[in-house]
């Protein structure tokens, strides 16, 4: 996790701790092997980009998005604990799916953030992109 997130939840959650993560490193990850790839950094990405589809009227821009409701939508139920790929898998951290939901806005920057959202299946990845 970036540590000028961790830097703003503390000003704008005073007194609360940041939702437990942990950041994986490459090997632990081994997310090219369960897509089911040998690529891997912006290659991995490309994997995901070119089996995805476009949602219409979800915007995670919006002040009231929640994750959740995509998986809902979806038919995703997520294990407890979710990977959240920052980028090119170059940096991915592990969280409770709960928290991501929870705390969205204090994790994901629109500005700054493209993610991608996986869990242990991976059957199937949640990509969240600002409209550019």
């Amino acid at each position: 996790m970036h540590a000028v997130k961790l830097e703003n939840f503390a000003r704008d959650h005073p007194g609360r701790a940041f939702p437990w993560f942990r950041t994986l490193d490459a090997g632990e990850a081994r997310l090219a092997a369960k897509l089911g790839t040998d690529a891997d950094g912006e290659g991995v990405v490309r994997v995901i980009f070119d089996r995805s589809r476009l949602l219409a009227n979800v915007d995670a821009d919006d002040d009231t998005f929640e994750p959740k409701s995509v998986f809902d939508s979806l038919s995703i139920q997520p294990t407890s604990k979710v990977v959240v790929n920052w980028y090119h898998f170059d940096q991915i951290d592990e969280m409770h799916f709960r928290d991501l939901n929870a705390f969205f806005a204090d994790i994901w920057y629109p500005a700054a953030d493209d993610i991608d959202i996986l869990d242990e299946t991976p059957s199937w990845v949640v990509s969240i992109r600002t409209r550019r």
